[in-house]
């Protein structure tokens, strides 16, 4: 197996081998269905009853076309392995979700165990599909092998917590309000409409690319991933063309596929307090949601007390553009000069820096950068690579936070980014440097904005600020004062406070 990778208890190969933590959620969570039955003896749910029985137990669909299984999950789920065992299954195709992940092939038609390892797919559920012929499709077992969506990130689904608002209801025609916009983060992710106020599918009495469906979080978050759960049974296509905003933002459209569910944004990695559903340009459009789910962290801006850089430029018409521009802000308009700061270009092999200093010493979550929009895509790379470390000048510690990457195709449209410290990054000084080696791109810091978040989610700080920590004597008898507004159990402390972004204490007894 990789390393990062556990084979399954007596397998004879690495190619069983799946994700540790990962268990059978087929027979563990799943639902299964298939398009016939043979007869009452051979249902769908005998291939998901963790017993290989090729005599009596397994599942049999009739001789017709179009001949399917399937396995549903009441929830996203990341799958890694899927395992098939079966008669009569030579032929058939696997999808994980929308995705076909392997074909079974095979010259007999006797009881066969293949396995499609590595799908990486985040679906409600697993399908096994005859798409020619009349050849009954067989199955003595099936194994899904994955974990709980919610469980592989390190992220709380934030959505739950707040206020969702759309641009009007369905209003029934004996007045009842069907369908509000809070049923998209009521934990239900039933995605089948029902005709009554207990129905928990989202749906807007205005239709076309206007309408919206929008959730409130009420504080900044840096967001990682938002799951939107569609619509099931009938009228799924509705949400096709349905683009996804953080703020005013766009950074998903929505392109419906059938058995693709939920619809997700993965590594978004930005900083907003509003996620907004946007029109839809299906048939028939109106918007229904099931269920969205928002992965993300709370944060609480930092202000910075100075800032300075190597050097700063000023132009033909005597307007300099100092440090201070950076932490003043004023974002300004992408193409604006009024609130930059901007240094000389450093020769190759020499650095150009900018810093900015805190009253106090934080333990920093994430930076953000916002771009100045230029007209050259050369001077857009001039901060390409750009280490942004954060600086203990009591301790000297010096923490890299992480590495600018300009997205060359975004250059010219003055991005945003956000920069998730990787380590614990603690200090009272940012400081952003690069060097380039040759004069073909210069190095030069110029930004619109920098701006600097701890995470107030208390429940992301032991592991990032404990186990993190080796020279960090945790023992039975340590407390850790962190100071979080409840007390957070951890292995080996006897209790755990956490105040958000500041340094840790400890003591012994």
């Amino acid at each position: 197996c990789s390393e990062s990778k556990v084979s399954e208890p007596g397998s004879p190969s690495a190619e069983y081998c799946h994700y540790e933590g990962y268990g059978n959620i087929a027979k563990n969570a799943g639902k299964a269905t298939q398009s016939t039955d043979f007869s009452s003896a051979f249902t769908a749910d005998k291939a998901i009853d963790g017993i290989v029985d090729n005599v009596n137990g397994f599942s049999q669909t009739q001789s017709v076309v179009d001949q399917w299984w399937k396995v549903d999950f009441s929830a996203a789920y990341f799958i890694d392995t899927v395992k098939v065992h079966g008669q009569m299954i030579n032929g058939v195709s696997v999808f994980v979700g929308e995705k076909k992940v392997g074909t079974v092939e095979y010259g007999q038609t006797v009881n066969q165990e293949f396995i499609f390892s590595g799908t990486d797919q985040v679906s409600m559920l697993v399908k096994i599909v005859r798409e020619q012929g009349t050849v009954p499709i067989a199955l003595a077992e099936v194994e899904v092998y994955g974990i709980i969506f919610s469980s592989k990130t390190k992220s709380q689904n934030v959505a739950r917590e707040g206020t969702a608002s759309q641009i009007d209801d369905w209003i029934s025609a004996r007045n009842q309000t069907w369908g509000p916009a809070n049923k998209a983060i009521d934990g239900n992710f039933n995605g089948v409409w029902e005709a009554s106020p207990t129905n928990s599918v989202t749906c807007t009495l205005t239709r076309g690319p206007n309408v919206w469906w929008k959730v409130d979080l009420h504080h900044l978050h840096f967001i990682h991933n938002i799951l939107i759960y569609n619509r099931m049974v009938e009228y799924q296509s509705r949400i096709d063309g349905t683009t996804v905003h953080i703020d005013e933002y766009q950074v998903l459209t929505l392109e419906y596929r059938e058995d693709k569910n939920p619809f997700i944004a993965e590594n978004l990695y930005r900083i907003g307090s509003e996620v907004t559903i946007q029109g839809g340009t299906g048939s028939n459009a109106y918007l229904n949601l099931a269920e969205v789910q928002i992965y993300a962290d709370r944060l609480q801006k930092i202000g910075a007390e100075s800032a300075t850089q190597k050097d700063t430029y000023t132009d033909s018409g005597s307007n300099t553009y100092t440090a201070d521009k950076c932490i003043d802000g004023l974002v300004g308009p992408p193409s604006s000069y009024s609130s930059i700061c901007h240094t000389l270009s450093a020769p190759p092999g020499e650095e150009a820096w900018f810093q900015m200093e805190f009253s106090e010493t934080h333990c920093f979550h994430v930076i953000q950068i916002v771009q100045h929009k230029t007209d050259s895509h050369s001077q857009a790379m001039t901060m390409n690579n750009a280490k942004i470390h954060v600086i203990d000048k009591i301790t000297d510690k010096d923490s890299l936070c992480g590495t600018l990457i300009i997205r060359e195709e975004m250059t010219l449209q003055g991005q945003i980014y956000a920069i998730e410290c990787g380590q614990m990054s603690c200090g009272n000084l940012i400081k952003v440097s690069v060097v380039h080696q040759s004069t073909e791109t210069l190095a030069i810091i110029h930004m619109r904005e920098i701006t600097a978040f701890v995470t107030t989610d208390c429940k992301r700080l032991p592991s990032r600020f404990i186990k993190t920590d080796s020279a960090l004597p945790v023992t039975a008898n340590t407390v850790l004062n962190l100071s979080c507004e409840d007390p957070y159990e951890i292995e080996g402390a006897r209790q755990v406070t956490c105040n958000p972004g500041k340094p840790y204490s400890y003591g012994g007894n």
